[in-house]
């Protein structure tokens, strides 16, 4: 595990160098270059991160999709508890008004 940490480090600090070499490119031949070192180790980091973590990225993933649903179904209820006060609230002063014009 350690290996595969330091092998990740040394891939992250080498797209940090090319992506600092990119910023200074000015042939775009070169920089066409660099964009496709920089895809590919990033790709290689994606893979890793699949291997280390397994299946627990989807899953994690889905956790987090979950309770944001939860998060949003519970903020829509709220939503329709104060939209039902607020009519309520206005029904009431309605007839309040309409009760005194009758007065």
């Amino acid at each position: 595990m350690i290996q595969t940490i330091e092998f990740e480090n040394a891939l992250q600090e080498r797209v940090q160098e090319l992506n600092l070499k990119l910023k200074e490119c000015n042939n775009l031949r070169e920089s066409d270059i660099l964009i496709n070192k920089i895809d590919t180790l990033d790709s290689v980091l994606g893979r890793l991160s699949d291997l280390k973590y397994g299946g627990k990225a989807p899953a994690i993933e889905i956790a987090e999709a979950n309770q944001n649903y939860k998060q949003a179904n519970r903020l829509r209820k709220q939503i329709i508890k104060i939209q039902d006060l607020e009519s309520e609230i206005n029904a009431k002063i309605n007839f309040h008004n309409i009760s005194k014009w009758l007065s």
